[in-house]
């Protein structure tokens, strides 16, 4: 059973496109609910210049400097009404309120630029940059796809779900795929996220958009959290094996160690 599922890149792609329309905007009050995050009072009186992702990482440009937010396993933004208690709450010139809810407390704003050093997973050209990295390793290709200081944005569901596309399983050991086959990495990579964002993201659990919506890319998932059920491809049955801690799904009998296929 699956219980949480952290925001990725899609999820928050959603929410800085959804919150254009507050850039321009004063924050006129900040209420804090969560000691944790005072620091946040700081952004009282600025304005909001522009708004901007990478990886999972959504950051807020202010005429003082960067917001960053990092949403962590449960947290999410919501216009208006707080659907739930919120840990801070910031009053805009327009009338509107932006909630941060958090079930988990784990989220954090960090001032300035809060980034991970990886390349993001939208950018062009990650594919090469995946297989000069992976040459010689021995790294199980999940985890290389999830590891934020390489390329960012990409976690447990999306890392899933592309490797079932391109036929790769895995463990497959990163140094032994092929400039190919990156490059079809990359192309499936911006495929999924791109379908995902479209979807408004993936809701397991707790996500939810600005305006308190769930996302509708679950209805989408081809192995991701299905255990036991039939692989939508072969008719094989889709298998969960841990990685790193993390659970992982993929159907064993069209995604072998042997590299991607290139049917």
């Amino acid at each position: 059973m699956i219980t949480s599922k952290m925001p990725e890149l899609p999820e928050v792609e959603t929410l800085r496109r959804q919150l254009d329309g507050l850039c321009g905007q004063t924050v006129l009050e900040v209420k804090v609910w969560d000691e944790v995050l005072l620091e946040v009072k700081g952004v009282e009186g600025e304005r909001l210049e522009g708004l901007r992702r990478h990886g999972k990482v959504l950051v807020f440009s202010f005429g003082k400097g960067e917001v960053s937010l990092k949403l962590g396993m449960t947290g999410r933004l919501k216009l208006g009404v707080a659907d739930v208690g919120p840990r801070v709450s910031f009053l805009f010139s327009n009338g509107v309120w932006l909630h941060f809810i958090d079930r988990r407390r784990l989220g954090r704003f960090v001032m300035g630029d809060g980034t991970p050093r990886g390349l993001d997973a939208l950018s062009e050209g990650i594919g090469l940059f995946w297989w000069e990295r992976a040459k010689g390793s021995l790294r199980p290709v999940k985890a290389y796809l999830m590891d934020q200081g390489i390329v960012c944005g990409i976690g447990n569901i999306y890392a899933s779900e592309i490797l079932f596309l391109c036929r790769v399983h895995p463990l497959q050991p990163v140094g032994e795929l092929t400039r190919h086959d990156w490059v079809r990495m990359e192309r499936v990579t911006k495929r999924v996220l791109s379908e995902a964002i479209q979807m408004r993201g993936t809701t397991v659990s707790d996500w939810r958009d600005l305006y308190g919506l769930p996302g509708l890319y679950q209805l989408k998932l081809r192995v991701y959290g299905r255990e036991g059920s039939t692989c939508p491809r072969c008719k094989g049955v889709i298998e969960k094996l841990y990685i790193d801690g993390r659970g992982t799904w993929y159907c064993p009998d069209c995604q072998r160690l042997m590299g991607v296929s290139q049917k």
